[in-house]
């Protein structure tokens, strides 16, 4: 019986997921849907601002003269400065660690902490998944620094109130979508 407890608690956070977090990560893929804005939701304001039309647009020309074989550049423009961030869907979200804009939450469980107990440096490994956690295990010779300018895993804090057992339910629940 114990080993389909995750599952039921899976189910159960399936409710409190489309309560508190469908409306942001399940949202429509249209042009500016989806974006937040850095500063309410303490993410890394500096680096979505450093993010500027010019810069994507020079994003959009690197793709575009990739000479790699089998590449094909895509026909419309990829990239474009909104200086704000993605909500992304979670789908398969377990596959896609490390989390935030720029990598610098190792796990989900680590995500769904307050950000001030978030690891600071951390190496973000060979790669090694560990599912518990919801992520890669913390080794290997990089260092990822989020002291350093525009590595802030600051913000993004919504779930953190959560008990430890809802937190665990609701990772379980993420790893079926």
């Amino acid at each position: 019986m114990k080993a389909n407890a995750p599952r039921a608690g899976a189910k159960r956070a399936a409710a409190g997921y489309q309560a508190h977090c469908a409306a942001c990560h399940e949202g429509s893929e249209k042009v500016n849907a989806g974006l937040y804005d850095s500063v309410k939701t303490g993410t890394d304001p500096p680096r979505a601002a450093l993010f500027t039309p010019l810069q994507a647009e020079r994003f959009d020309k690197c793709l575009a003269e990739l000479g790699t074989p089998g590449y094909q550049p895509p026909a419309e423009s990829g990239f474009r400065s909104s200086r704000k961030y993605l909500s992304a869907s979670m789908a398969v979200v377990w596959a896609r660690s490390p989390y935030l804009h720029n990598g610098s939450v190792r796990t989900m469980q680590e995500l769904l902490t307050p950000p001030d107990r978030r690891a600071k440096p951390f190496h973000p490994g060979p790669r090694v998944y560990d599912p518990a956690p919801m992520g890669h295990t913390d080794d290997g010779a990089f260092l990822f620094d989020t002291a350093i300018g525009g590595n802030s895993n600051r913000g993004r804090d919504y779930g953190t109130d959560l008990s430890a057992d809802q937190k665990d339910i609701l990772i379980e629940y993420l790893k079926t979508l």
